[in-house]
């Protein structure tokens, strides 16, 4: 959590919501119990893990035949045009990252994730706090040796291997 402190309080929004996204994939992959297909899937997994109002939030954000589009829209604005936002079914979403420096990893906020229209909002300090918290349970249940969550977290770890 280091590193991810030092970028909220750098006020380095852009590499930070990167690296939020991805570690959500990741949590999602250790679920899922693989890395190597369905990214989508386990971004999505990851989301539902950090709680029902992540959840509410994936659900909200969808076409018009029910597709989930969060992943598509943050991760291509994450990767492609942060700056330019990403058009999809002919509306122009926007990311915003923001936090507040002085409180490190908190919650100040009741969810991480936001959507107001056509902007989507992480507020990075509590989408933090809740990933990590999320990576706890999940490690805890393999501490506890719960058998499935550590076979799927070895599966994923083995689809790795070339």
């Amino acid at each position: 959590d280091h590193d991810l402190t030092a970028m909220i309080r750098g006020g380095c929004n852009y590499p930070l919501g990167l690296t939020l996204s991805v570690l959500t994939e990741t949590l999602g992959g250790f679920v899922t119990g693989t890395f190597k297909s369905g990214l989508q899937r386990n971004y999505e997994t990851g989301i539902r893990e950090l709680g029902p109002l992540y959840g509410a939030v994936l659900d909200s954000v969808s076409d018009s035949k029910g597709k989930k589009l969060l992943y598509g829209v943050v991760r291509s604005v994450f990767v492609h045009t942060y700056i330019f936002g990403r058009w999809v079914e002919g509306k122009l979403y926007h990311l915003e990252v923001s936090n507040s420096p002085e409180e490190g990893i908190a919650k100040i906020s009741s969810c991480g994730l936001e959507v107001h229209g056509t902007k989507i909002r992480m507020t990075a300090n509590t989408y933090t706090f809740d990933l990590m918290n999320a990576y706890r349970a999940l490690f805890g249940k393999v501490k506890r040796r719960d058998a499935q969550a550590r076979d799927m977290m070895e599966r994923a770890i083995l689809s790795q291997r070339l």
